[in-house]
C-alpha cells in the first residue's frame, strides 16, 4: 500500500488533465465525460424483445 505522504501520479493522466484544463474544461466536465465513457463501456446492451 502507498504511503500517503507519497504521491505517483501517471504521466498520460497528467497530459490528459493539462491538455483538458487548456481546451477550458473543468475537471469535473472530465470526470463526467471518462465516467460515462466507462459505462458506456461496461454495461451490457439490453436488447428489446417483442412479446
Amino acid at each position: 500500500m502507498q504511503n500517503l505522504n507519497e504521491t505517483h501520479l501517471d504521466q498520460e493522466w497528467v497530459v490528459l488533465i493539462l491538455q483538458a484544463k487548456k481546451l477550458g474544461l473543468s475537471l469535473e466536465e472530465v470526470r463526467k465525460y471518462l465516467q460515462e465513457s466507462y459505462i458506456q463501456q461496461n454495461m451490457p446492451l439490453v436488447k428489446a424483445t417483442s412479446g
